[in-house]
């Protein structure tokens, strides 16, 4: 009846009042575990048949017994031959049994110590052996019990980390613009369930198109806390500045605010009529431009480019611009794609993707394919490392 359903708090009281119905002679019954710090710690007593045996804070009787026994892992009995007391005073010395508690990895859990009664000052090598069973079956039920309250506990968090990346996934956009003369391509994997990388576009009523990427430092729930933050808050700056400065600024003062880290993020605002780029970036990895007249890639706004956001509130950002042609594709990503790791601790490396860019393709999105699958294959079956996003847009014609 000692299962792994059973709370581990239920079971010293059922263990101490079995071994009370097996052993008439018992009169105090105590058991122990071990705390992290090393200490035994009294977690159920039975003084007495009536006693309720429940979790007190007594001072155990037989702590130095215990910790003899949970020290060498060896049961022990002590037996007292029965004699006639000459007074009611004489309480002379008690039969005890103390053993320890030993689960399936054979970690010493604790102890159960056991005391016969003044009338019947004796136990056996039997008991012993008896009593040392129920150590042992005790011990596989804490650790049963503690194993299952972790699998509950676990698949709580999972059910939990679900939930969050479902949340993330409903942040990024659902849909690429639909945009005469343009064609957009996208690659979002983080490296955990959910993870700080964030991406969106959209088209305003003019009909230009503004999209950005960004990444905030660290991987996980609190890089994923910190860009749902940052989501929210581009919306309301990009709704209510009048320029990209202006929009950069703001978010820079809200990261700032958030005394969490910081964000590279790259802003971008493309005319799409004359096919004019328009790029604000803090701290991220330039975006990359295949120029198809000339087969040359650049990296845009390199020299322009300002520190990260959240690093500090009076920061200053520049813009940069670039004119796009028919057939140009321009390219943006993370860092977690070019600080992809090998087994040899070597990076994949931005000069990877230039090849990759500069090599003849179909499609960017064949291209972005031909990518990930090189960092795979690099990387030699080592997960990932960080997240890593790619988005990119081609200009297909005037």
């Amino acid at each position: 009846r000692l299962g792994s359903s059973l709370l581990v708090d239920e079971i010293f009281p059922r263990v101490l009042d079995t071994l009370f119905d097996m052993f008439p002679q018992a009169a105090i019954g105590e058991i122990q575990l071990l705390e992290e710090d090393g200490r035994l710690n009294p977690v159920a007593m039975k003084h007495g048949r009536d006693d309720d045996s429940s979790i007190i804070t007594r001072v155990p009787i037989g702590h130095d017994i215990s910790i003899k026994v949970l020290s060498n892992g060896k049961p022990l009995l002590k037996t007292v031959e029965p004699k006639r007391h000459d007074s009611v005073l004489d309480e002379g010395e008690a039969a005890i049994i103390c053993v320890p508690l030993l689960g399936p990895s054979h970690a010493r859990l604790g102890t159960i110590l056991l005391e016969a009664d003044d009338d019947n000052r004796t136990f056996t090598e039997e008991d012993l052996e008896l009593v040392t069973v129920v150590g042992i079956l005790t011990g596989q039920a804490i650790e049963y019990a503690h194993a299952h309250k972790e699998l509950l506990r676990m698949d709580q968090s999972r059910r939990q980390l679900e939930t969050a990346r479902q949340i993330q996934l409903r942040m990024l956009p659902r849909r690429k613009p639909n945009v005469v003369g343009y064609s957009f391509c996208e690659y979002y994997a983080p490296a955990d369930t959910v993870g700080g990388d964030y991406y969106f576009w959209d088209s305003l009523p003019d009909g230009r198109v503004i999209m950005g990427v960004a990444d905030a430092c660290g991987k996980g729930m609190p890089a994923a806390m910190m860009i749902a933050q940052f989501a929210t808050e581009v919306r309301h700056c990009l709704a209510t500045a009048e320029t990209l400065k202006n929009a950069m600024v703001c978010l820079n003062s809200f990261v700032t605010s958030l005394d969490e880290g910081f964000i590279t993020f790259c802003l971008c605002l493309l005319d799409v009529g004359c096919g004019k780029l328009t790029l604000l970036n803090a701290g991220h990895p330039p975006p990359l431009c295949w120029r198809k007249a000339s087969g040359i890639v650049e990296a845009l706004g390199r020299d322009r480019s300002t520190m990260p956001l959240g690093i500090a509130d009076d920061h200053e950002f520049h813009t940069a611009t670039a004119q796009l042609q028919p057939g140009d594709e321009v390219l943006f990503f993370t860092d977690g794609l070019i600080e992809a790791m090998a087994p040899d601790g070597s990076l994949f490396g931005e000069s990877r993707v230039l090849q990759h860019m500069s090599a003849p393709h179909e499609n960017l999105q064949s291209l972005i394919d031909t990518i990930i699958a090189d960092v795979e294959l690099f990387r030699s079956g080592r997960s990932r490392s960080d997240d890593t996003c790619l988005i990119g847009f081609t200009r297909v014609s005037e």
